[in-house]
């Protein structure tokens, strides 16, 4: 028997939990495992997918160019897994990739509060990180956004905003 359990902190939620039972021939124990369903979403230039915490992951593909279209379709895909709400993101840039100006500057205009809570940018060195810092601190940002080398360390930041 598979029993399917959705959170009930979360309305619709992307994902749902499977208790399946694991035959054993030895013994008559009933032994069950948890299988986590994911929806991920995947367009042209990125992963996206929300976990069980309801962190929005935003993993950009390496060797891409991001155009104008690409970013209002990330934007589009997330607004759906998120339904419009304000959300924790997490960015993983540690690949590399191309973005053209007329999407940096879209992107810019839709990094607002009423979209995020908090940002964490996960980036693939210490120097890479100090850059973007840098120029972090010159957009001054309406919520909190900081630079990572460690998913680890930032999705400890990010879960301290729940």
């Amino acid at each position: 028997m598979i029993s399917i359990i959705q959170p009930e902190n979360l309305q619709n939620p992307p994902f749902v939990i499977e208790i399946r039972p694991l035959k054993r021939m030895a013994d008559r124990l009933n032994v069950f495992f948890i299988v986590l369903i994911l929806i991920m979403e995947k367009t042209r230039t990125s992963e996206l997918f929300i976990d069980e915490f309801g962190i929005l992951h935003v993993k950009v593909l390496g060797g891409v160019m991001i155009d104008l279209g690409d970013a209002a379709d990330n934007f589009l895909v997330a607004r759906h897994l998120t339904k419009g709400k304000p959300v924790l993101k997490l960015v993983d840039a540690r690949k590399l990739f191309k973005i053209k100006k007329e999407a940096r500057i879209f992107i810019e205009k839709e990094n607002d509060p009423d979209k995020h809570i908090a940002k964490a940018i996960l980036v693939g060195s210490f120097f890479t990180k100090c850059i973007k810092d840098f120029f972090l601190r010159l957009e001054n940002p309406q919520f909190p956004v900081k630079i990572f080398t460690s998913e680890k360390e930032a999705m400890e930041w990010l879960k301290s905003f729940l």
